[in-house]
C-alpha cells in the first residue's frame, strides 16, 4: 500500500490518496449478491430517512472478514507520517496512543451506495479521528468522495471542490478529521458504488 499526500502544505486539510490495496477474495463474493443489505437508516436507528440509497452489508460472510492487512498499514503510517501537521486538532501523544490501541483490530464495514445518491458535505464529529474509504470494486466515474475548501460560508453548490478521491478497485482515501475536513460521499453514476469503510475513533473499547 502507498499513501500520497493530496496537498503539499503541512497545514492543509490532511488527506492522502491510497493505492495498491489488496481486496480479500471473500469481499467479491459478498458484494456479488442482492441479499443481506440493510438500509443505513435502519443501521443508525433513525426515525426519518437521512441516508437515501446507502446500504450496509450484513450477511454472514462479514463474520469471516478481517481487514487487518489493510488497516494495520494505515495505523503504522499515521504513527510516523510527516506530511501534515494537525496537532492543533489532535495532540501528538493522545493521537498516537489511540492509534496504537487500534493495531491488530482490522474492522471495516462494506457499503453499497445506489446510483444518483448524495449525502451532503459535512465535517465529522470529534469522536472520529479519521476515516478510511477503500474501493472494493471498479466503481464508476462520477461516484466517490469529494473534498471542499471550507473557507467562508457556503453549501454543496457554492463550496469549491479541491479534490476527488479515485474510484478504481484497490484505491481509496484516508483523511484526518479536523474542522476543515469538509467532505461528501456521492454517486452520480448509473452503477452501484461499493466501498469498505471505517472510522478511526478517538477511543475504543478494547
Amino acid at each position: 500500500m502507498k499513501f500520497r499526500p493530496v496537498f503539499t502544505d503541512r497545514k492543509a486539510m490532511p488527506v492522502w490518496e491510497i493505492t495498491g490495496v489488496t481486496i480479500p477474495e471473500i469481499v467479491d463474493r459478498a458484494i456479488g449478491t442482492d441479499t443481506n443489505w440493510t438500509s443505513a437508516d435502519v443501521v443508525y436507528n433513525l426515525p426519518i430517512s437521512k441516508n437515501p440509497g446507502k446500504y450496509l452489508y450484513t450477511g454472514e460472510e462479514m463474520l469471516k472478514m478481517n481487514f487487518k492487512s489493510i488497516m494495520d498499514p494505515v495505523y503504522n503510517f499515521l504513527l510516523t507520517q510527516k506530511d501534515y501537521d494537525f496537532w492543533d486538532s489532535w495532540p501528538t501523544s493522545q493521537f498516537q496512543e489511540a492509534l496504537a490501541k487500534h493495531l491488530g483490530f482490522g474492522s471495516m464495514d462494506i457499503w453499497k451506495i445506489l446510483p444518483n445518491t448524495s449525502h451532503g458535505a459535512h465535517v465529522d464529529n470529534l469522536f472520529i479521528m479519521g476515516t478510511v474509504i477503500v474501493n472494493i470494486a471498479d466503481n464508476a466515474e462520477g461516484s466517490g468522495t469529494k473534498y471542499y475548501d471550507k473557507r467562508g460560508l457556503g453549501n454543496d453548490d457554492t463550496w469549491v471542490p479541491v479534490y476527488e478521491a479515485p474510484v478504481k478497485k484497490g484505491t481509496g482515501v484516508l483523511h484526518i478529521n479536523t474542522s476543515s475536513t469538509l467532505h461528501k460521499g456521492h454517486n452520480n453514476s448509473d452503477q452501484d458504488r461499493y466501498v469498505a469503510y471505517t472510522n478511526i475513533m478517538s477511543s475504543i473499547g478494547h
